[in-house]
């Protein structure tokens, strides 16, 4: 049996770091939701691609960027 004060987090603070980045994009696609609701738009177009496609392109992103960051800073 392990022993209770032992236990470690199974999350690093770079997978924090970007769940914390996916629910900003997707509330900044809500955002231009309500925004579009409130205007009278009548296709909420940018919600759609914020929701679909922002978060992946996101992720693309910042793991090219990480992936960069490591190449250059080793020796």
């Amino acid at each position: 049996m392990p022993d209770r004060g032992s236990w470690q987090p199974r999350f690093t603070m770079k997978t924090m770091f970007l769940v914390v980045l996916i629910v900003c994009v997707m509330s900044a696609g809500g955002s231009y939701l309500a925004r579009s609701i409130r205007v009278g738009a009548r296709s909420p177009l940018v919600f759609f691609l914020f929701i679909v496609v922002a978060p992946a392109f996101v992720l693309i992103v910042v793991n090219i960027g990480l992936r960069l960051f490591d190449r250059f800073r080793r020796p």
